[in-house]
């Protein structure tokens, strides 16, 4: 199943963010429901502060195949913010060197908020090759999404969710 996130149900405030720009072809991410599951366990037993890691795969044929989690610290223990220990992210760096795959999503937690990107996230982006997936609380129901981040903007991405197992770290 593909899915796609439809702007229309952007709150007003974010529209301007997210219309009037051109989203640059991406690969559609393929994230196993296990992996979203962990990551969904993480945001849990952090919060209230956000929760953050990597996500590595392989890239093919315009798809992003997640295949291993990378959990890390926030070392900020905040509830808007967030810092990854850099010990645990360069590990996590070597180790997705080590197994040949591709630094695919960095995701982390919205606890109180719809997974949405926030100013700070735009500023904080990685690379605009890299996903952004959030996981947020807006009614205490985990609610997720998945984003192309650029340092102005941001485009919902395409993915789907296997139910065929992946590894964890």
């Amino acid at each position: 199943i593909l899915y796609t996130f439809d702007p229309i149900h952007l709150p007003e405030q974010f529209l301007s963010r997210y219309t009037n720009n051109v989203n640059p072809v991406r690969p559609i991410v393929q994230i196993p429901q296990g992996i979203l599951t962990q990551i969904q366990q993480q945001a849990i037993s952090e919060h209230p502060n956000e929760c953050c890691g990597l996500l590595s795969g392989l890239i093919s044929s315009g798809f992003a195949l997640v295949r291993h989690c990378f959990p890390l610290t926030n070392t900020l223990q905040s509830p808007t913010r967030f810092l990854s220990d850099p010990k645990e992210m360069f590990q996590a760096h070597k180790e997705i060197r080590r197994r040949q795959e591709s630094l695919l999503v960095v995701y982390h937690s919205h606890p109180h908020s719809e997974p949405i990107p926030s100013a700070e996230d735009l500023r904080q982006s990685l690379s605009p090759a890299v996903a952004c997936l959030i996981i947020g609380f807006p009614q205490r129901v985990p609610v997720w999404r998945i984003w192309w981040l650029n340092e102005e903007h941001y485009f919902p991405a395409e993915y789907q969710i296997l139910t065929t197992n992946s590894s964890t770290e």
